[in-house]
């Protein structure tokens, strides 16, 4: 084991020392991307080993099924990233692969993130800290419910956004340096998967990660006030991807209010 990771578990393990440094850590890791990015958590593409083909990572949109398609015999969450390799930056022969990505519905991809960071993570992988522990400080940290996370979350700038909330056409065109083949959506990944499959002799998608919010609809999650703010954080999304998006959540909370 590299000593960077046995320093790093060292410090894990003692919370003391752990909720002094990592919040440290990670400022100087949003200053570097911001210097050499122009934003705090950059682009991550996966190159599928052994394959002519990119996946431009999208959490909270399949990203997990995606990445566990290429041979993976383990077929257990985050096992997937064996068959393939991140990297921020393609070479020119990765350039002219055959580059994709899938999107998911921007109202109900955070209640997922929510759902997910704030609550279920910890307890589903006995998790010390969470993902946004450390995130801005701490800005995101403290669960205070769904309205007050919205609030929190439209607030960030995108350059600052996390990748787990981050806008998804800011993802995608921001320095558009390497256009991409295709941009599904998440509802009709098995369709449009399918000739990707077939072409680069993938496996069928499996389904690993299963949803946090299986049990409940996100939609009940939503206010008018709270359709009114996330709308106006992620208007291209919508505008790109989900112009039907808005008119659906709205009459289904209305109906739900009324």
């Amino acid at each position: 084991m590299a000593i960077k990771e046995v320093v790093r578990k060292w410090i894990w393990n003692r919370t003391w020392l752990a909720r002094l440094v990592f919040p440290l850590v990670n400022c100087f890791h949003y200053g570097k991307n911001l210097i050499k990015y122009g934003v705090a958590d950059p682009k991550i593409y996966f190159v599928f080993k052994g394959k002519t083909l990119v996946y431009l990572t999208n959490s909270k949109a399949a990203q997990t099924t995606i990445t566990n398609t290429n041979g993976n015999k383990i077929k257990k969450e985050y096992s997937g990233l064996q068959t393939g390799r991140k990297i921020r930056q393609l070479s020119k022969e990765e350039q002219e692969y055959f580059k994709f990505t899938f999107v998911r519905n921007p109202y109900e991809r955070l209640y997922s993130c929510y759902r997910s960071k704030l609550k279920a993570d910890k307890q589903k992988y006995g998790k010390r800290y969470g993902d946004f522990d450390f995130y801005l400080l701490g800005y995101l940290k403290q669960d205070k419910g769904f309205a007050k996370f919205v609030e929190k979350v439209t607030k960030v700038p995108y350059w600052l956004s996390d990748r787990h909330f981050k806008p998804q056409s800011y993802l995608v065109y921001k320095d558009n340096t390497y256009p991409l083949d295709l941009v599904g959506r998440l509802e009709n990944i098995e369709e449009e998967f399918e000739p990707i499959r077939l072409r680069f002799e993938l496996d069928k998608l499996p389904h690993l990660n299963d949803s946090t919010i299986t049990k409940e609809d996100w939609r009940d999650a939503y206010t008018p006030e709270l359709i009114d703010k996330v709308t106006n954080y992620y208007k291209s999304d919508l505008d790109l991807w989900y112009p039907e998006a808005e008119a659906q959540l709205r009459k289904y909370v209305t109906s739900t209010y009324s």
